[in-house]
This record gives structure tokens, C-alpha cells and sequence, in this order.
């Protein structure tokens, strides 16, 4: 029954990606004629790196190679050492930068550190969709906070930060004193509601478009990555005007700035809707964990939020409103001071 279940399941998202992916031709054709070519196809060479990205205010840059998940990673770390780690996952289309505002919050009592995962930023860009399953994604915080030289943390994760922090909890409860998401359902309960509703599928058309060849990057890369700009600052989806400034979207649009910057995020998807191979307990998450959701989330609806609480035995939800998606930046002193309540509560 479940083979069936999952062939099914299988099917109806293939479909929809024919479908999507279909329409995404069209759109992307008509404004290539609209635009004309070099306009529309072009994206601006950014061959200087941001000043803001090396601001010291944020932390301290880092590499370190993970030997046995054979890739080397990225993040930016502020803090003391002899003080517990708290580990920050970043989303889509993000990098460490979307965790400033908390690098330089929770620095001050944590070791607070920010990870470019595999695929994005200035860590490795590992190809093929087999390296970006849940599991890879997983055993990559495993490893690196055993490199850096942590037995647990507090796991901190938004978007699809926040799915890999769901799952890392539940496969390693052991390495997590309190879990905190932001804006990111269960993964077992967004597969079951994007299942039963409709208006979820709408909002998450871009993932059936990531699983065709080429076009996903190329839409994203359209007009200089105007997409990835829509998302942050677009009317249905964007957060409000002044959370991202000129310099936060031009760090933004040098991170994703190459073709390849983009394959591997777009495989996350990919690897989790064609591939899964997560392999989630009958019994239910029991790290203490709390969820902070801003209620005007283009992408994701409210009620995820309280439907991921069904997976997790000590689960808290705190709304902030009026907040989008990127309710870390957008919202910074109400999240932080969300998380910091919580874990002061422990």
C-alpha cells in the first residue's frame, strides 16, 4: 500500500512539473521577445565582492572540510569558543548572510554560527541531485558540529534550513538542546497538506518548476536574478519595504551571480520530490522545539505551523504578524527576542 501510495505520489508531482514547467516555457519565451535577449538573458558580471559581506560586526569566516561527507563548508561564526554552539540553516534562495541580525545577537552569549550548506555560497558545489538528499544534508551538520568541537547545539533553521533541522532532530535527537524553526512546516506535515490542499500547490508551483532541466536556472537567472529580488521584495511574497536594502540584495545577487550557483539549490528540491530518502520514526520528535512563523508567508500557509506541531511532542508556536517569509530579516528584534524567551525558559 505504501509503494502504491508513493507511486502515486510519484506520478501526481511529475505531472505537475510537465505542467508547470510548460507554462514556465511560454513565460519565459514571450519576455524573452518582450525584453529582447541581451536584457532579458543577461545577468550583470559581479566581479567585486560586497564590502558588507566582510563586515566584522557579523563574525569571523571560516572553512573546514568534512573528510567523511567529503565536502568543504563555509560559515561565519561570532562568539566565544567556550560558549555552547548555536548552529544557524539557512533557506532558499539564502546563504549565511539571511542569519545577520542573529549572529550579532546571540554572539554575545553563544557560539553562534551561520553555514553556507553544500551548494550555496562559498562552500562546495558538489553536482548531481543525489548529493543534495535530506540525508547528505544531514550527516553535514552532524559532522560539523563534531569538527567543531561541539557533542550538541542549538539548531536553529528556516525555510529549508528548517527541514533539515526537523529531520537532523529526529535522527540525532541526542546532538540537539532545543530546536527553533522559522517559516518551514514538518516536512511530514507539508507533504500531507500540500496533499489535500489546493491553494498550498499554488504557492508552491516553483517547486514542480526546479524539477525540469535547465529552465528552472535560467528563469531564475532572468533579468540580472530578478526572480530571486520578487521573492524578497515582491508584493505577494516580499518582505516590507526597507527590510532589504541595496546592499543586502546586491550581496545577494553576487552570491547567486554564476549558472552554477544555482544548480545545487535547485537540487534540494529535486532530490527531495523525485528521490526522498529520509526515513522518518512512527513516534514523534522529542527535542523541545519552538516555531516562530511570520503570517504572511507568501510561500507557506499559517496552517502548517500548527499542523507541525502533530510531529513533535514539546512544540510551541509564536506568530509574528504581519511578517513575511523571511521573518528573521524582516522581523530581527521580535524573533530574537522570541528565541531568546524560549530558550531562556529551558
Amino acid at each position: 500500500m505504501a509503494g502504491l501510495r508513493r507511486i502515486l505520489s510519484l506520478s501526481i508531482t511529475i505531472l505537475l512539473s510537465i505542467v508547470v514547467g510548460t507554462l514556465s516555457s511560454f513565460v519565459y519565451l514571450f519576455n524573452l521577445i518582450r525584453f529582447g535577449p541581451k536584457r532579458w538573458v543577461s545577468v550583470k558580471k559581479r566581479n567585486r565582492r560586497p564590502d558588507i559581506l566582510d563586515n566584522d560586526k557579523y563574525g569571523q569566516h571560516h572553512w573546514v572540510a568534512l573528510k567523511h561527507c567529503r565536502v568543504r563548508l563555509h560559515y561565519v561564526a561570532q562568539g566565544p569558543d567556550d560558549r555552547p554552539l548555536m548552529l544557524f540553516l539557512h533557506g532558499f534562495p539564502e546563504f549565511w548572510y539571511s542569519w545577520r541580525h542573529q549572529l550579532k545577537e546571540f554572539g554575545k552569549d553563544y557560539k553562534a554560527v551561520a553555514v553556507d550548506m553544500r551548494g550555496y555560497g562559498d562552500s562546495d558545489k558538489p553536482s548531481g541531485m543525489s548529493e543534495y538528499s535530506l540525508n547528505r544534508l544531514v550527516e553535514d551538520v552532524r559532522e560539523l558540529i563534531d569538527v567543531l568541537g561541539y557533542e550538541k547545539c542549538i539548531l536553529v533553521g528556516h525555510d529549508w534550513g528548517g527541514a533539515v533541522a526537523f529531520y537532523f532532530a529526529t535522527k540525532y535527537p541526542n546532538k540537539v538542546q532545543s530546536l527553533i524553526v522559522c517559516n518551514s512546516g514538518h516536512p511530514l506535515a507539508l507533504r500531507k497538506y500540500m496533499m489535500s490542499t489546493f491553494s498550498q500547490i499554488i504557492k508552491s508551483w516553483y517547486m514542480f518548476l526546479f524539477l525540469a532541466p535547465i529552465l528552472p536556472v535560467l528563469t531564475l537567472r532572468a533579468h540580472d536574478l530578478q526572480m530571486v529580488v520578487t521573492a524578497f521584495c515582491g508584493r505577494s511574497t516580499g518582505a516590507k519595504p526597507g527590510t532589504f536594502t541595496p546592499e543586502d540584495i546586491e550581496a545577494y545577487k553576487y552570491t547567486f551571480a554564476e549558472y552554477s550557483d544555482l544548480v545545487g539549490p535547485v537540487n534540494y528540491y529535486r532530490a527531495a520530490l523525485l528521490r526522498p530518502d529520509a526515513v522518518w520514526p512512527k513516534t514523534r520528535l522529542g527535542v523541545r522545539t519552538l516555531m516562530v512563523w511570520g503570517t504572511r508567508d507568501g510561500f507557506l500557509e499559517k496552517k502548517l505551523a500548527e499542523l507541525s506541531g502533530q510531529y513533535v511532542d514539546q512544540y510551541s508556536v509564536k506568530y509574528v504578524e504581519g511578517s513575511s517569509h523571511w521573518v528573521q530579516q524582516e522581523e530581527p528584534q521580535q524573533t530574537n527576542a522570541l528565541i531568546r524567551q524560549f530558550l531562556n525558559d529551558a
